[in-house]
C-alpha cells in the first residue's frame, strides 16, 4: 500500500504543476504515510499535502554545467556623445537636464560656423585640469564640463605690401585686395626734397607695409599735390582700387 500512495502523491503534484524535486519529496512523504494508515486516510493526508505546497517554488531552468548570467543594468547619467560641430544651445541643453554643469568659451578664428561648438572638455580629478571629452564618456549630475563655441570664421589676413613712393595709381593697383582711401597734402608741408616729381606719389601708408590686415579693409595712401595746384586735404577714395589716367595720374575725387 506504501508503494500505492507514494504513487498517488506523485501524481497529484505533477497534475498541480509543481516542480520535480517537491514531487519526489511527496511521494517520499506518501510512503511514510501509506505504511501507516489506511488506504483512504493516506489519500487524505496526500491530497491535503500536495494542496499545501506553494506554486512559486518552480526553479529557473539552468543548462547544465552553466553559470546563471550576471544582471545587467543601464549605468547611470548621461552617455555623452561627438558635441564638436553641434549647435551650443542643444547640447547645453542637453547637459542642464542630466543636471551636468556647463561652461562657455568663446574663440575666435575657428574653422566652425558661429555658435557651433569647436571643442568639449570635462574637468579631470583634481591635479589634472580639464580632458577631452569623447563620445561614450558618461557624464554624472555634478560633472563639469566646458565647451568652447566658435564666434564665426576668421577673415583671412595678409601682409600689407609696402607701396610709399610708389605713383597712386600703381600703389592702388598693388592694393587690390583692400579698400583704398587717399589723402593728399602740398609740397610746402615736406621736405624741400619733394619737389614737383614727387606729385601724386604715396608718402606714407596706414596700415604700414607688412602689418597684416583683413581683406577688404581700408588702406589709408597719403599723396603729393603738384605745386600750385589747390590743397584738397582728407579726400578719399572708397570702393575699389583707382586705376590711373592716361597721363599717370590717379582717379581724380569725387
Amino acid at each position: 500500500m506504501s508503494i500505492i500512495t507514494a504513487v498517488i502523491a506523485q501524481a497529484m503534484a505533477r497534475q498541480r504543476g509543481l516542480d520535480q524535486e517537491t514531487a519526489g519529496r511527496l511521494m517520499v512523504t506518501g510512503y511514510a504515510v501509506g505504511s501507516v494508515a489506511s488506504p483512504l486516510t493516506s489519500a487524505l493526508v496526500v491530497n491535503q499535502l500536495v494542496q499545501q505546497e506553494p506554486l512559486d517554488r518552480t526553479p529557473t531552468p539552468q543548462t547544465p554545467g552553466s553559470t546563471p548570467l550576471p544582471v545587467q543594468t543601464a549605468p547611470e547619467g548621461l552617455i555623452a556623445g561627438d558635441y564638436v560641430g553641434k549647435p551650443f544651445d542643444e547640447v547645453a541643453k542637453a547637459l542642464f537636464d542630466a543636471k551636468v554643469i556647463v561652461e562657455r568659451i568663446d574663440v575666435k578664428g575657428s574653422s566652425l560656423a558661429k555658435g557651433l561648438i569647436d571643442k568639449a572638455q570635462i574637468q579631470g580629478d583634481p591635479g589634472e585640469g580639464f580632458q577631452p571629452l569623447t563620445a561614450g564618456d558618461i557624464l554624472l549630475p555634478g560633472d563639469i564640463v566646458k565647451l568652447a563655441v566658435s564666434l564665426g570664421v576668421a577673415q583671412a589676413q595678409v601682409a600689407v605690401p609696402d607701396v610709399v613712393g610708389l605713383r597712386f595709381g600703381d600703389a592702388a593697383s598693388g592694393l587690390a585686395a583692400f579698400k583704398i582711401e587717399r589723402r593728399e597734402v602740398s609740397n610746402d608741408k615736406w621736405d624741400q626734397a619733394f619737389l614737383d616729381g614727387s606729385a601724386n606719389h604715396v608718402l606714407s601708408q596706414s596700415p604700414a607695409a607688412g602689418e597684416l590686415a583683413a581683406k577688404g579693409s581700408v588702406v589709408l595712401l597719403t599723396t603729393v599735390k603738384a605745386a600750385g595746384d589747390a590743397v584738397a586735404e582728407g579726400r578719399s577714395f572708397k570702393g575699389a582700387a583707382a586705376k590711373p589716367t592716361a597721363a599717370g595720374d590717379g582717379a581724380k575725387a569725387d
